[in-house]
């Protein structure tokens, strides 16, 4: 399901970039400590080679250290934010991350059916 996830997150940025106009392709660069790190290269392969007929902007993906690179801590934390709101309030001092919610996170709810439909089609 991470590779899948990872697969759905591009095309949404693919396609916004695309009806932007922008043609500017995007590095992806994340978490080396990553356990799925197989199926984010997966997708990414998938991506790459569906890029022809469906250009979706996607560029080169790398891996690095959050201790390299700070902009993987703030996903960290932002990830971390996210899951935590989904399952309680953020509390005890993290209330303030809320606010990185009001204007520019779109949250859909996770369907199981359909996530499966995107990982099969993927493995396919």
């Amino acid at each position: 399901m991470y590779g899948a996830s990872f697969v759905q997150v591009a095309m949404i940025n693919g396609i916004q970039l695309r009806n932007d106009g922008s043609k500017d392709p995007v590095r992806y660069r994340l978490d080396a400590g990553n356990r799925h790190k197989d199926q984010i290269v997966e997708g990414h392969a998938v991506l790459l080679a569906s890029e022809e007929q469906h250009p979706l902007n996607i560029g080169s993906l790398e891996f690095d250290s959050d201790s390299n690179v700070a902009a993987l801590q703030a996903a960290d934390v932002v990830a971390w934010a996210v899951r935590r709101k989904l399952v309680s309030a953020l509390k005890s001092g993290f209330e303030p991350l809320a606010d990185l919610f009001d204007d520019y996170h779109v949250q859909v709810d996770y369907n199981e059916e359909w996530m499966t439909g995107v990982a099969n089609t993927i493995r396919a």
